[in-house]
């Protein structure tokens, strides 16, 4: 009997264990990558065209100029995947409209091997 019961606490742990997994795998490993790769790109300034959202993510869509070259960006954020934890998308989704209301710069940052791929 405890030899079943050892072997449903192993099945039950390892279940968790795998989706926590695979949690990890579809939401902070993709973040992370895109941290890497975003730690070299180059800062200008955009301005907000509309910006929305829900709460559980934010939507923007700006404009900016890289030397004489203007582009059109819509990525809000490093993470590729919608939460709701916390007041940031709703911290944001403010910021980012009273950026759009009173037409104030904000600041984009972009790959300077792709100037089009923005956040």
């Amino acid at each position: 009997m405890r030899t079943i019961g050892a072997m449903i606490g192993v099945i039950f742990g390892l279940f968790f264990a795998g989706m926590g997994g695979y949690i990890a795998w579809e939401t902070t490993l993709p973040t992370f990558l895109n941290w890497v790769e975003a730690r070299e790109w180059q800062a200008t300034e955009g301005t907000i065209i509309a910006a929305g959202g829900a709460d559980n993510g934010v939507t923007a869509s700006y404009s900016y100029r890289v030397g004489r070259d203007e582009y059109l960006g819509k990525r809000v954020y490093l993470a590729e995947f919608k939460d709701n934890f916390g007041s940031y998308h709703r911290e944001m989704r403010s910021y980012l409209r009273e950026k759009e209301r009173t037409v104030q710069p904000v600041t984009i940052w972009f790959d300077p091997d792709n100037p089009a791929d923005s956040i």
